[in-house]
C-alpha cells in the first residue's frame, strides 16, 4: 500500500518481485486511513477509517487481483477498525464498541452471516490467542477517568460458550504453548501479592506456576515469550533486579528463574528483551555485566544459557536497543556494532 503525495488516496499494491507483476489492485477512497492486513481462508482482510475515523470503518477482502478485492462490511464506528480480526475456522471474531457498549461478533465476511456473541458495558480492548478450538482473550475495560482492568474471557464463536474463563484479576501476556495458555495475574494480598505465571489448559483451572514480579501492575513490562523445545522461556524486567531469563514445563518444579542479568545504565525503566525461537533455542541481547550487551542463547536450563559471540570484546555492547532478531531460512539475523565496522547486518547460521 502507498498514499499519493497529492491525493493523499492510500492504495493497495501486490507484486510478485518483478516489475511487470507489480500494480495497483485497488484504491481507497479519498482521504480514508489503512489500518491492518489479517490472512484469513487463503485471502486477506483489511480495515480501513474513512475521513480519518470519522466516516466509519470498512472491512475489506482481497486475493491479489482487482476483481477480487472489494469491501464486504461497515461498520459506523470507528473502533472496529482498531481491534484485531481473529480467524475463527470460516469465519472471523472482531470487537467494536459504541455508544459506551462493546460487542464481540463472528462474521462469515457479509453482513447476514454477522451476529453478536456477548455484549459489554463500556469501552473495551482485546488481545486474543488461540488454543485449540478456543480463543482466549484478555478483555481490556477503561472507564472515564482513564483507569483500566483487565479479566480473561473465552469463546468457542457460539454465544453460549463466549463467557468468563476464569476470576483471576489484571490478566495479561497471554501466550499459546503446546495446548495451553500461559498468561500473567495479580496475586491476592493474602498471599503476599505481586504478580504470578499461570497455566491454564481448555476446560481446566489455572495453575499458578510461579511468583514472577513484586508488584500487581498491569502495565508492568510485558513477558517475552519464546519455545525451546519443549520448555517454555520467557523473559521478565524486574524492576528492582534487572532482566530475568526464566523457562518453564508447565509444571510447578519445572519453573524457574535461570539467570539474571545487569541492566544497562542510564535506562531506568527498559522493556523486557525480546526473544527469538529457534528449535531448540532461545536467543536474546543481553549483558552479564562483564562482556556488554551481546547475543546469548538457552535451551532453558542453565549450562545451556551462554553467551553465543563476543562481538565488541573489552566491555563494549555490540547489539543495540531494541534488539533485531529474526529467523529465516535457517539463520538468526541481526544488527550488530563490532566496533570496527559500526552497524551492520549479521548472520547466524542454525545448524542442528
Amino acid at each position: 500500500m502507498r498514499e499519493e503525495d497529492t491525493k493523499e488516496t492510500p492504495e493497495i499494491w501486490r507484486t510478485d518481485g518483478t516489475p511487470q507483476g507489480t500494480q495497483v489492485v485497488a484504491t481507497l477512497p479519498l482521504w480514508s486511513f489503512f489500518n491492518q492486513w489479517t490472512p484469513w481462508n487463503g485471502k486477506l482482510l483489511f480495515t480501513y477509517d474513512h475521513d480519518a475515523g470519522l466516516g466509519g470503518c470498512s472491512l475489506g477482502i482481497t486475493d491479489g487481483t482487482v476483481a477480487g478485492t472489494r469491501e464486504i462490511l461497515f461498520q459506523e464506528s470507528s473502533s472496529f477498525c482498531d481491534t484485531s480480526l481473529v480467524p475463527f475456522g470460516s469465519s472471523f471474531l472482531y470487537l467494536d464498541s459504541e455508544d459506551s457498549i462493546t460487542r464481540l461478533f463472528l462474521s462469515d465476511g457479509t453482513a447476514a452471516g454477522t451476529r453478536p456473541l456477548a455484549t459489554f458495558e463500556g469501552f473495551h480492548d482485546w488481545r486474543p490467542v488461540r488454543v485449540g478450538n478456543t480463543i482466549f482473550f484478555e478483555l481490556v475495560s477503561f472507564d472515564l477517568n482513564s483507569h483500566s482492568s483487565a479479566q480473561l474471557w473465552q469463546t468457542d464463536g457460539t454465544p453460549a460458550g463466549t463467557r468468563l474463563a476464569s476470576p483471576l484479576i489484571s490478566v495479561s501476556d497471554l501466550y499459546a504453548f503446546q495446548g495451553s495458555l500461559y498468561l500473567t495475574a495479580a496475586l491476592p494480598d493474602d498471599s503476599g501479592g505481586g504478580r504470578g505465571l499461570f497455566q491454564i489448559r481448555p476446560g481446566s483451572a489455572p495453575v499458578l506456576l510461579a511468583k514472577v514480579g513484586q508488584y500487581s501492575w498491569l502495565f508492568d513490562p510485558p513477558l517475552q515469550f519464546a519455545a525451546a523445545g519443549d520448555r517454555l522461556l520467557f523473559g521478565l524486567e524486574d524492576l528492582d533486579t534487572g532482566f530475568e531469563v526464566w523457562a518453564t514445563d508447565g509444571t510447578l518444579t519445572g519453573t524457574r528463574r535461570i539467570r539474571t542479568f545487569e541492566r544497562l545504565p542510564g535506562d531506568p525503566f527498559p522493556q523486557a528483551e525480546a526473544l527469538v525461537s529457534a528449535g531448540d533455542r532461545g536467543f536474546f541481547a543481553a549483558s552479564d555485566g562483564v562482556h556488554g550487551r551481546e547475543l546469548w542463547e538457552s535451551d532453558g536450563t542453565l549450562e545451556g544459557t551462554r553467551m553465543v559471540v563476543d562481538l565488541a570484546p573489552g566491555g563494549y555492547s555490540a547489539i543495540p536497543t531494541p534488539s533485531t532478531l529474526v529467523v529465516a531460512n535457517g539463520y538468526l539475523f541481526f544488527a550488530a556494532d563490532n566496533g570496527k565496522t559500526g552497524p551492520q547486518p549479521w548472520a547466524l547460521p542454525l545448524s542442528p
